[in-house]
């Protein structure tokens, strides 16, 4: 008998507020619904916006493209690759590099005839390793890349240094 004291007794609501209620929600879910479709069709305008604004960027970036591969088409027309190799070779390992490639006419041996040489091909001596003066114009022109020596291997704790070869190694492309 107390639980009925506790308890809330309901009220009797009139047919004219019920039906008000109902009025009022049903309004709440058609202003919902209009919300929304304009939630989305602000979506649909971003993402019409948004790819104009990739296709601009995407033809600005081809433009910059274009650019650089004409500056980089220049820069390979005025200097093709091995321009100036000697030189670059020289300026690097100046103690490898021959100073004179080709054989002066002082070192030839030969009859002279009027200041020219004539000298048979039998009697040229050779100047330098063409073998090595070919994998530089190789590596160069960017057809050879220089391997690189292997990193010290640990096995069980022990230092071991594995190298291939002896000099310098390098990769056909």
């Amino acid at each position: 008998m107390e639980t009925d004291v506790y308890r809330k007794k309901q009220e009797k609501i009139p047919r004219n507020v019920r039906n008000r209620r109902r009025r009022h929600a049903a309004l709440q879910l058609v202003y919902l619904e209009r919300k929304k479709q304009k939630q989305f069709l602000s979506t649909v305008h971003f993402v019409k916006s948004a790819h104009k604004k990739v296709r601009k960027d995407e033809l600005t970036n081809k433009d910059k493209r274009q650019q650089i591969k004409d500056w980089k088409d220049e820069e390979i027309a005025q200097n093709p690759l091995g321009h100036g190799m000697a030189s670059k070779l020289s300026e690097k390992d100046p103690i490898r590099f021959p100073s004179l490639p080709v054989a002066l006419t002082s070192e030839l041996n030969g009859s002279k005839d009027n200041g020219n040489v004539n000298v048979p091909l039998r009697r040229v001596k050779p100047k330098g390793n063409l073998l090595e003066e070919r994998v530089y114009s190789l590596r160069d022109r960017k057809l050879l890349t220089d391997v690189k020596k292997s990193r010290r291997v640990y096995v069980q704790g022990k230092k071991k240094t594995r190298t291939r070869g002896k000099g310098e190694n390098y990769m056909l492309v």
